[in-house]
């Protein structure tokens, strides 16, 4: 018959893992506890046997061959269910055993009693068991020398435990103690300064990176706090921060400003972090610190240059837009000049002549002119030609007229744009609250009639979003480069339905997209990741600053501008993200 699991199965079972004992070879000590067994049971057979989860595993056998038998078949796995020796007279008059295999055959087995090992913290690991191949029981004295045994046994797999434990510790020990060997080496020899206090912040040590950095010697630090490395110009902010973060036993990072022992300032990339103990104990700060003064000075000649190349950047996106307002306004010249040479055209052929010569002729008969319409024939046509002559100078007046109207518009035109263009160099600098479809509405018209000259398509696609606060100028620079750039792109594309979308949306809760999409000539994969690129142009007049400008403009403004094109051929689409409020340095 099977055995049951015992209640506390998984916990006996990491007991038995804790004394790591299973699979271990034979060992004298274990092999005289079951000789002494045997001899005063008086039994041919005795073990030691532990059970785990599928297996009868012995660690001694005496009298019996092999090391392990199946848990099913083990009269220990009944053994370890009871406190108490178990004892099984006769196997072959017990329900439980008689039809175990190891009483049918192989050992035949007809008397067994086992001792529970049980540990100190309550769990059976196996038994010390004595066998016999007749039935017999044992007397009083022999059944408590078997217990006792067993509880030696426990004891012994105990000792042997502890002292595996500590030998770990006294190994863990040696391994830390060398480790610490290391570290303290490591820490003398690491380029960062690095300090260790005590819980009061006391400091302890001092590296000889921190020494250089600062001009202290570790002697002079020693027993002092960090004060004697603040100065006049050191943030009291700062300070508080990384006091506030050692009251509170958490890790600090900052960057301040410190004092050498020679009183000159230099910039400190500080962190500070807290060490306890195994029961939340703090017990000291170790500080790392590096000298960023250099990196320090780097960062803000590069800001200068930065600042440099955004006024040189701006200036040349104002060139960008002024450069496309004078061709707009070329172009519009060139109508005026078409305008004026068809009227002046027409004035040279009007029937001038004609008048003077039927003048003269009525002057030369001005003292007879009933007779000369009764006896001249040419009198006679003088109605007919003056009818005719009526009729041409009313057409070629409303020809003229055209022709001037067409001169006024034309000029309107060109005081509009140059208007526009001085409104926006005025308000440079200036935030602005306006609707993004009116910035698109106005770079349109600072590249007026250009996209009907050129037969473009102008697809408005406009969602409904708010007004955003904008420096106008910085916006018009970029949507004028866009949009001249889609027409040059259509125009290369060769395609007859050329097209511009131009496109307004939404740019998650706080910002708006401006997208102008064209379906020209496309760009390559590889000139996408250097399409922002100063000086980078792939059209042979091109200078490569429009869309760099245009890229700073944007980051100015505290957006973006990205570029997508699924290659050549397939057009390009050019997408600024605005957030609906000014950055705060802007603003």
């Amino acid at each position: 018959m099977k055995a049951p699991l015992p209640a506390d199965e998984p916990a006996r079972l990491l007991a038995l893992r804790r004394y790591e004992i299973l699979d271990t070879e034979p060992e004298a000590v274990f092999d005289d506890f079951t000789g002494l067994a045997s001899q005063i049971c008086g039994t041919p057979i005795a073990l030691i046997s532990l059970i785990d989860e599928q297996r009868q595993w012995l660690k001694s056998s005496l009298g019996l061959e092999g090391r392990e038998t199946p848990r099913d078949q083990a009269f220990c796995a009944h053994a370890i269910l009871h406190p108490e020796v178990l004892e099984v007279r006769d196997a072959l008059r017990d329900a439980r055993f008689a039809s175990n295999p190891a009483v049918t055959g192989g050992p035949k087995i007809r008397f067994y009693a086992g001792a529970p090992l049980i540990t100190p913290d309550g769990h059976a690991l196996g038994t010390l068991c004595v066998i016999d191949r007749t039935p017999r029981e044992l007397t009083r004295e022999q059944t408590a020398a078997l217990q006792a045994l067993s509880r030696q046994v426990v004891a012994q797999l105990e000792l042997r435990h502890h002292l595996r434990v500590l030998q770990l510790h006294a190994a863990e020990r040696v391994q830390v103690e060398a480790h610490r060997k290391v570290s303290d080496t490591a820490i003398k020899a690491v380029s960062q300064g690095v300090l260790i206090a005590g819980a009061d912040r006391m400091l302890l040590s001092a590296n000889r990176a921190f020494t250089a950095i600062t001009g202290f010697s570790e002697a002079e630090i020693v027993g002092h706090n960090c004060k004697f490395l603040q100065g006049s110009l050191t943030d009291p902010q700062t300070v508080a921060a990384m006091r506030a973060a050692q009251n509170n036993g958490v890790d600090f990072a900052g960057e301040i400003l410190n004092y050498r022992k020679d009183g000159t300032p230099f910039w400190n990339e500080l962190t500070i972090s807290p060490v306890h103990d195994e029961e939340g104990r703090l017990t000291h700060f170790i500080g790392v610190t590096r000298d960023i003064t250099a990196r320090k000075e780097a960062a803000r000649e590069l800001e200068n240059l930065h600042r440099e190349l955004l006024g040189v950047s701006r200036q040349a996106g104002m060139a960008e837009v002024a450069t496309t307002v004078l061709h707009n306004v070329g172009n519009v010249l060139n109508s005026v000049n078409v305008s004026a040479a068809l009227a002046a055209d027409r004035i040279r052929k009007t029937a001038i002549e004609d008048v003077g010569r039927v003048a003269a002729m009525l002057q030369e008969h001005a003292d007879d002119l009933p007779g000369f319409f009764a006896r001249d024939p040419r009198a006679a046509r003088i109605p007919a030609f003056l009818a005719s002559l009526a009729g041409h100078l009313a057409s070629e007046r409303e020809a003229v007229l055209k022709e001037f109207g067409s001169l006024t518009a034309n000029i309107d035109h060109i005081k509009q744009i140059v208007a526009m263009q001085q409104n926006y160099a005025r308000v440079a600098g200036v935030v602005e609250v306006v609707p993004p479809a009116e910035l698109i509405e106005d770079a349109l018209r600072l590249n007026a009639g250009s996209m009907e000259r050129h037969g473009i398509e102008l697809v408005r696609e406009f969602a409904e979003v708010p007004p955003i606060a904008v420096e106008k100028h910085k916006v018009i620079q970029v949507l004028v480069n866009l949009i001249r750039n889609a027409k040059y792109a259509c125009d290369e594309g060769g395609r007859a339905d050329k097209r511009i979308w131009l496109r307004i949306g939404h740019n998650g809760s706080d910002g708006v997209t401006i997208a102008v999409a064209d379906n020209g000539v496309g760009i390559p994969a590889e000139n996408l990741t250097r399409i922002f690129e100063h000086g980078f142009t792939t059209r042979r007049d091109g200078h490569g600053w429009g869309l760099h400008s245009g890229a700073l403009a944007s980051r100015e403004l505290g957006g973006s501008l990205r570029a997508a094109s699924d290659g050549p051929g397939c057009g390009a689409t050019f997408t600024l993200e605005l957030p609906l409020e000014p950055p705060a340095k802007l603003s």
